[in-house]
């Protein structure tokens, strides 16, 4: 890969990620404070914001590790669907 390639890969990714930050922010945070889904959860679970958000991030940690494993068990890609 190019690094015109990968700067447009990239780009395409920051323009996803805005956008998904922008519609779940209205989704998870309704309120004025975007931190208020991770206060709750950790108050739920009797931890602090930072450990409800790391409880968060492993969730999504071990989604990507999966994909990355059946991928190469399976030597075929993932679709950008499974991806996104």
């Amino acid at each position: 890969m190019n690094l015109e390639e990968f700067e447009s890969i990239v780009e395409l990714r920051l323009a996803d990620i805005r956008e998904r930050l922008r519609v779940k922010g209205k989704e998870y945070a309704p309120s004025s404070d975007r931190l208020a889904g991770f206060k709750h959860a950790g108050a739920l679970i009797r931890r602090s914001t930072a450990q409800a958000f790391l409880w968060a991030m492993a969730k999504h940690l071990i989604s990507i590790v999966d994909i990355v494993d059946n991928q190469a068990r399976s030597a075929k890609p993932a679709s950008l669907d499974v991806i996104d």
